[in-house]
């Protein structure tokens, strides 16, 4: 999670890692149960990832002008204010297809 900070002073796909964060939960805890990695977390590990990154490039769409003038990369910056929710919505229609 102290990615997610640091990664929009890189990346793009700061969005991608905060979901990677927080789903990464869900994936640990099946591993430390059955001791094995099983497919049902790993499934809701990448629904939860592309759940809350979709969500989190809608919430960025509001800081678009501070990350120009702070330097910050995000999706909405990189493609405007249009196309981020294109983003969006293809990741969520992949989690429900998930």
């Amino acid at each position: 999670m102290l990615g997610y900070s640091y990664a929009k002073r890189f990346t793009s796909l700061s969005h991608i890692i905060l979901g990677f964060g927080i789903g990464i939960a869900q994936l640990a805890h099946g591993w430390a149960v059955t001791g094995k990695l099983n497919p049902i977390p790993l499934m809701l590990w990448l629904v939860v990832m592309l759940w809350i990154g979709g969500f989190d490039i809608i919430y960025a769409l509001q800081d678009v002008d501070f990350d120009s003038e702070a330097g910050l990369f995000s999706i909405p910056k990189k493609l405007g204010k249009s196309r981020p929710l294109t983003v969006s919505r293809l990741m969520h229609f992949t989690l429900i297809v998930c």
